[in-house]
């Protein structure tokens, strides 16, 4: 056979084979191609034909068989898609601003009924749009014959290069889930990869959203507040406990304690134990504390219900009305449909006696969907040993050091049922919130010689209904109940305290609670592009109605005599803890409106203004004011306090560019002393003053800038002047009175980034701030004018976590600057001048340095799968075992420390 015949033979092989492959491919790359539906916009037939036609005649002109379906849903037509085959359907609109076409393409695998790509030509169009005035004249202007063919495309291309029908996640998390149409419509996602599809959706920056902000949802990019989204993956992948440690890594928080209680201070201001100025949502719904006002963010709030945190930065009054000063924690939990069945479970055991258990529970039904959840936590504390404020020595004549007494423990049970079909909108939560703990160095600043059991509980109820009324008005009502009892076994003073004046010490006896009802009425009209107009009123009604039981040792109502022991020092029945409100209701009203405007001035400008009047009736019995009239009262039976205040608030948004926003932002807000600081009575944990304690206010002025560098940065940064009057705090010189301490001006800035690229995601951050001017209310509290004190200037964090299918790991640190003192923290001042007049530095030994140094901690978690459904990890807390100290303000020999070095194993199990 010649060597012109083999060549011949091989030749008809090879189109033996070719016309075979072509064959083959005929028959196996069959794409079906729906019609284009409307999305958002009027109906315009030929597009839809003309975008159908191209697809057609560009798969056919590339060996493709095409089969055209009827306009239909992606489920109806996937039934008529032959098995193993792609079929491809659309969208089409004008933008609003520009009159442009928008085309949106879905990629689906017929076999497995699911999404497998998508492509949108949004960013191509506005990306044109922003740079068109630099551009040649038209070349901006992108015709429809342009989108179309670029849109086809980059369709085909997508289809070409995945022959085998693979899932492309990142595409349908930018084109689809982050992307409003998703709100609209509904797209067949692989159902066993929603959750950790939904983790991704969130990690993407551009699509965090924030319903906190302005009460409807809005992107945190363009919200008119500075909004910080964590999701729960975030918590559990950095290894965070408690909502203080959320806190303490975002810009303008730093970690502070008072007393027993760790809290957060916020730009320059230290916070007490009293209160954090912080105001707490649990799906939308007030939950701060009813007796303190207070939010509890340390461990006692745990963090395993939770689906994601918001946390708005500064004044929120304007919506809120009390508490919300310093920002908005909102607590969005974890739902039915997010946990479909399964049960999960968490342990974490390690040192210093450390467990944490977390177990959670949930799935959907046909009227209604549940979730069940459980926290128990567990810890010897801190222990170590250290002076107090009691002047107690030790053989050598110096201050003695005592064992701090920290060990606590907590346990939180939280249910919900969300109503489904003709219950849809309509929602029910219980809470029942349980801490027992110590008193640290002592709740009059003498170290206990024994423990006394100090506990707390609260169970919340709540009910919620919210739904349309038409396509645009929606309305909403909430009704929630809470008690918060008390059962505290106080030791104040030891054995011979108060030189000898107390032979057995002091301890106080109380069982008591107090309860309050919440209601609120709402409606939110959408006014279009991201408009909307929102009213409502709210009440809240308190009621205290006596103690259980209340008793001590000593008179702790007789303070002309300097309280004195009971004879033979047996206890002696107290009067009521909240005498001055004993059955008097204590009524709040509040009515608000706010209006966010559709983006005017071509799309660029959208504007924020919100105003809220609040107004709290105190009625309260005169028993600081003898009183016998003929009908025989023991004092004035009908005082009156009434607290009235209007928060505004306005912000302007302007976007230079789709990925650039400039945010103008002042607000104001406040917050009404609460009830424990105004009617405390007949006991040493309170002293108040309902007559003279002022309500709090603050000021906050914001320029901000907000930037996505690209879909994986995004940078912000922003200065603010900040005006905090009539501060509040227990005072040490006057008795634990509720008094208030001082007004001070800051002024400041906070910058941060947060990255997020495939596996890897973290956060870059600092904060800056300075003291302008202060006004001293508390003449006994020396004034510190342009000197930052109590607070740091100087806060940065950062933190990076990476995740693959097996391993995940994560590491942060928090730097917190130094900390200054004032006069009056090292002896007493001439109250006219401020001078200092004695100094306890000049007494041996010195017993805290005249500043508190800066300090840096270290956190680290390593966790392994070991299968898709149970996992193994490590946390280490304070890793280098740094000392860090945060600041105890006037003049003590002492100073709060952080948690020494704590490690903790971490199994999580689902099943």
């Amino acid at each position: 056979m010649g060597q012109n015949q083999i060549c011949r033979y091989l030749f008809v092989i090879y189109l033996f084979f070719l016309s075979t492959t072509t064959r083959a491919q005929s028959v196996l790359e069959h794409v079906y191609v729906g019609q284009f539906l409307s999305y958002d916009s009027k109906l315009e037939p030929e597009i839809s034909k003309k975008a159908v036609d191209r697809l057609k005649a560009r798969l056919e002109s590339l060996q493709y068989s095409v089969e055209i379906l009827p306009a239909s849903s992606p489920e109806e037509n996937l039934k008529r898609v032959s098995k193993g085959n792609l079929y491809i359907s659309g969208f089409y609109r004008r933008d609003k601003a520009t009159g442009k076409l928008v085309l949106y393409g879905h990629i689906y695998n017929s076999e497995k009924g699911i999404l497998i790509d998508a492509y949108n030509s949004y960013n191509e169009v506005q990306g044109l749009e922003e740079i068109k005035d630099s551009l040649p004249k038209d070349e901006g202007h992108q015709s429809d014959e342009s989108v179309l063919e670029q849109f086809v495309q980059k369709i085909v291309l997508s289809i070409r290069i995945n022959k085998n029908k693979l899932e492309r996640r990142e595409n349908i998390n930018e084109y689809v889930l982050s992307n409003p149409i998703s709100k609209r419509f509904s797209f067949p996602v692989q159902k066993e990869d929603i959750k950790k599809s939904t983790e991704q959706v969130f990690n993407l920056l551009q699509s965090q959203v924030s319903t906190a902000s302005t009460k409807t949802e809005v992107r945190t990019h363009d919200a008119p507040d500075l909004v910080s989204v964590i999701s729960d993956k975030e918590l559990l992948q950095f290894g965070r406990i408690s909502l203080n440690d959320v806190l303490g890594n975002l810009p303008g928080y730093a970690p502070s304690q008072d007393y027993d209680r760790s809290t957060v201070s916020y730009r320059g201001m230290f916070e007490g134990w009293n209160n954090n100025h912080l105001l707490m949502l649990v799906d939308g719904v007030q939950f701060n504390d009813n007796l303190y006002g207070s939010a509890y963010t340390s461990e006692i709030t745990p963090l395993n219900m939770l689906k994601s945190v918001e946390v708005v930065r500064g004044p929120g009054s304007a919506l809120y009305g009390s508490n919300a000063m310093n920002g908005i924690i909102s607590l969005n939990t974890i739902s039915g449909k997010d946990l479909n069945g399964e049960m999960q479970t968490r342990a974490r055991v390690g040192t210093g006696g450390t467990q944490i258990y977390d177990f959670r529970t949930g799935n959907t039904g046909k009227l209604f969907d549940y979730v069940l959840s459980y926290n128990s936590y567990q810890t010897n504390g801190n222990n170590y040993k250290d002076y107090d404020g009691s002047g107690r020595t030790d053989i050598t004549g110096a201050n003695a050091k005592f064992a701090v007494q920290d060990a606590r423990s907590n346990y939180y049970l939280f249910t919900k049922l969300e109503g489904k079909d003709a219950l849809e909108g309509l929602s029910f939560q219980y809470h029942r919130q349980y801490w027992n703990f110590q008193t640290g160095h002592g709740w009059l600043w003498a170290i206990p010689d024994y423990n006394g059991p100090m506990s707390e509980y609260r169970d919340i109820g709540s009910m919620k209904y919210k739904n349309k009324i038409t396509s645009k008005l929606t309305h909403e009502y909430v009704l929630q109940y809470q008690n918060h009892s008390i059962d505290w076994n106080t030791r104040y003073e030891p054995n011979g305290g108060s030189a000898g004046f107390y032979p057995a010490g002091v301890t106080e006896y109380l069982k008591t609670n107090g309860q309050s009802m919440f209601g609120r009425a709402q409606l939110t009209y959408d006014l279009g592009n991201s408009g909307s107009i929102l009213a409502g009123v709210e009440t809240t009604r308190f009621l205290y109605t006596g103690d259980k039981s209340h008793y001590a040792n000593a008179n702790l109502t007789d303070a002309a005599d300097s309280y004195p022991p009971f004879p033979n020092n047996a206890n002696g029945n107290l009067g009521p803890w909240l005498a001055w409100i004993k059955n008097k209701p204590v009524w709040t009203v509040g009515v608000f409106g706010q209006m966010v405007s559709p983006k005017f001035f071509y799309d660029k400008l959208q504007l924020t203004v919100g105003v809220r009047n609040d107004q709290t009736v105190q009625h309260y019995l005169g028993i600081d004011n003898p009183y016998s009239g003929f009908l025989g009262f023991p004092y004035a039976p009908h005082a009156k306090r009434v607290f009235r205040k209007t928060s505004p608030k306005a912000a302007l948004v302007y976007t230079i560019t789709r990925n650039l926003n400039l945010k103008l932002m002042g607000g104001q807000a406040f917050r009404t002393p609460s009830i424990t600081e105004m009617f405390g009575a007949n006991t040493f944990s309170l002293a108040s003053n309902p007559r003279q304690l002022r309500p709090e206010i603050v000021r906050d002025y914001e320029a901000a800038i907000d930037w996505y560098l690209n879909q994986y940065v995004n940078f912000r940064v922003n200065y603010f002047i900040r005006n905090f009057q009539n501060q509040i705090f227990y005072s040490l010189q006057n008795n634990n009175l509720s008094t208030n301490i001082y007004s001070a001006v800051t002024n400041g800035a906070e910058a941060e980034i947060n990255f997020t690229y495939n596996q890897i995601s973290g956060f870059i951050n600092y904060s800056y701030a300075h003291r302008l001017s202060e006004k001293m209310l508390d003449k006994t509290v020396s004034a510190s004018q342009n000197e930052m004190t109590w607070a740091p200037s100087h806060i940065a964090n950062g933190g990076i976590r990476y995740q693959t299918s097996k391993y995940e790991g994560s590491i942060q640190a928090h730097f917190q600057g130094t900390v200054y003192r004032r006069a009056s923290d090292f002896g007493t001042i001439d109250t006219t001048t401020g001078i200092l007049q004695s100094d306890s530095r000049l007494q041996y030994p010195q017993y805290r340095p005249n500043y508190v140094r800066n300090w840096t901690n270290v956190d680290v978690r390593i966790a392994y799968h070991l299968t898709e459904k149970i996992s193994v990890g490590l946390f280490a807390s304070n890793l280098l075992n740094n000392q860090q100290k945060l600041i105890k303000i006037n003049n003590f020999p002492f100073d709060y420390s952080n948690q020494q070095r704590q490690i903790l194993v971490d199994l999580n199990a689902s099943f």
